[in-house]
């Protein structure tokens, strides 16, 4: 009997250590910006490795918790577009003036 409650015991402590938790809740702490627009795009023209423009991106801002979906056949200019707004947060100097961050934004990639 003393057994049983000292085992029934040990369950209860253990059982608050473990909390089942959705594997697709990912929460992020705020880095500390206050900009409402972190990206902004003035008519961008993405272009091929030669210079042949494929797009122009228009006016655009990428806002606190937007989500985008870049959606596109082959050969029609995603990557570049992601690749020129990489450059503009990782090296602002380097990137087009179309394509501006804001200073305190920090990169976060994961390649397909």
């Amino acid at each position: 009997k003393q057994l049983k409650q000292r085992a029934e015991k040990l369950e209860d402590v253990a059982r608050p250590a473990h909390q089942e938790r959705s594997a697709g809740a990912i929460r992020l702490a705020n880095s500390g910006t206050h900009a409402k627009v972190l990206v902004t795009l003035d008519d961008a023209s993405v272009e091929t490795p030669d210079g042949t423009l494929l797009f122009k991106t228009g006016r655009k801002g990428i806002c606190q918790g937007d989500r985008i979906v870049l959606l596109g056949a082959n050969g029609t200019g995603k990557s570049r577009l992601v690749g020129m707004i990489r450059r503009a947060i990782t090296d602002p100097l380097g990137s087009p003036e179309t394509v501006k961050a804001t200073p305190s934004l920090v990169l976060g990639y994961g390649d397909q």
